[in-house]
Order: structure tokens, then C-alpha cells, then sequence
């Protein structure tokens, strides 16, 4: 990415990059995850102050199971993205950035305001009434 150099400057960070050709560490608050890797998104995105990512439906849904606070990275030509967008913004309280934005990495000046975002509470999943009928029926 154009900015890791910028990301680098910023070490009270920790910046994990996803989707990458390899794992390793390259700069001492850049580590890079490859498709290969051990670890688990999921867990990763909980542990997270804030994701920051392409307006996909699957990991914003791993931020809205989680509450993570969430930067959105639009993406104009994908059909979904608008309604994606909307959501992240109006129903997450999420930031939403469009791509030139993104790789100019002039978002960098906006990660305290962003990682400062207080978590939402976790939605209602349905898991503990679930087991309740379950164990009720055993």
C-alpha cells in the first residue's frame, strides 16, 4: 500500500493488514496476514479498536456481531456497496471514506477520533434462548 511508510509514523498503533501475499512483520507496528494464516478473522475484527475495510458484507457483519467500531472504504462500482455504505454509516455509526480517500492515506489524521469510538452494545443473537429451550427439553 502507498502508505505504509505513513502508517509506520504511527506507532501507538498497531496495524494488522489482511488479504496480503504473505505473513510477517514489516515495520514494528505493521504486520501483514496472509490468505494462509492461523489466525481467525473473526477473533481478530472482536479484538480490534477499529476495522477499517471494503464495504463487503461478510466482515461487516463480523463488526456489527462484535460492536467494533468500523471504517468503511466505498467502493463505487459494486452494485451493494450503497446499501452496505448506508448501513455502516446510519445503523453502525460507522465512517464511511471513498477509495481515493483511503489510499491517499489522508484518513491517518482521523484514527484518534475514530479508534476513540466507544463499542455499541452486542445486538441480541438469539444463541442463549436457544440453549435455555434446549436444556429445557433434555
Amino acid at each position: 500500500m502507498p502508505f505504509f511508510d505513513d502508517l509506520a509514523k504511527h506507532e501507538e498503533y498497531l496495524f494488522l493488514v489482511a488479504g496480503q501475499n504473505s505473513d510477517g512483520l514489516i515495520k514494528n507496528n505493521i504486520r501483514l496476514i496472509g490468505p494462509r494464516s492461523a489466525l481467525h478473522h473473526p477473533d481478530l475484527i472482536n479484538a480490534a479498536d477499529l476495522l477499517i475495510c471494503k464495504s463487503g458484507y461478510s466482515t461487516i457483519a463480523e463488526c456489527q456481531q462484535t460492536a467494533t467500531p468500523i471504517c468503511c472504504v466505498a467502493r463505487e462500482h459494486f452494485a451493494e456497496s450503497k446499501v452496505v455504505e448506508g448501513y455502516v454509516s446510519e445503523e453502525m455509526n460507522g465512517t464511511v471514506i471513498d477509495e481515493n480517500y483511503f489510499f491517499s492515506g489522508n484518513w491517518l489524521s482521523d484514527l484518534g477520533k475514530m479508534t476513540s469510538r466507544k463499542r455499541g452494545p452486542l445486538p441480541a443473537n438469539g444463541a442463549d434462548q436457544a440453549a435455555e429451550f434446549i436444556l429445557s427439553i433434555l
